[in-house]
């Protein structure tokens, strides 16, 4: 297993540098440092490097996604109404005042009911 020639690598490094003080060497480093250990080593390495690029990569397509399903929420939470435009004259006396007395209360009705939904509401001409 990879983890255990780490371990045993480590191992045999240490052990080299407390034998090199003496000026003598160590049968273990000579036993564990092999072109094949330092190639496995070396491979896993290029692999994890390898896969820690592609978790990248997919992390980012992730953070896009959810990035455009927050727009797409906003944007489905918002109602677009076109109310009839204010009345400014009327041959009826106070017809005008009226009509226009009940647009307002109207607005501020739909206006209350969408923000309880969450809904974000856009009177069209206002």
């Amino acid at each position: 297993m990879i983890t255990d020639k780490y371990a045993a690598l480590r191992e045999a490094a240490e052990v080299e540098i407390m034998f090199r003080k003496t000026c003598d060497t160590c049968d273990l480093w000579d036993a564990e440092v092999t072109p094949e250990t330092i190639l496995e080593l070396l491979a896993e390495r290029d692999a994890d490097k390898r896969r820690i690029a592609e978790l990248e990569r997919e992390k980012d397509v992730l953070e896009s996604v959810a990035l455009a399903l927050r727009d797409d929420a906003r944007e489905a939470r918002m109602l677009t109404v076109k109310l009839p435009p204010e009345v400014q004259g009327s041959n009826i006396p106070f017809a005008a005042d009226g009509a226009n007395a009940m647009r307002k209360e109207v607005v501020k009705v739909l206006n209350e009911a969408c923000a309880k939904a969450g809904i974000s509401l856009k009177i069209e001409g206002e």
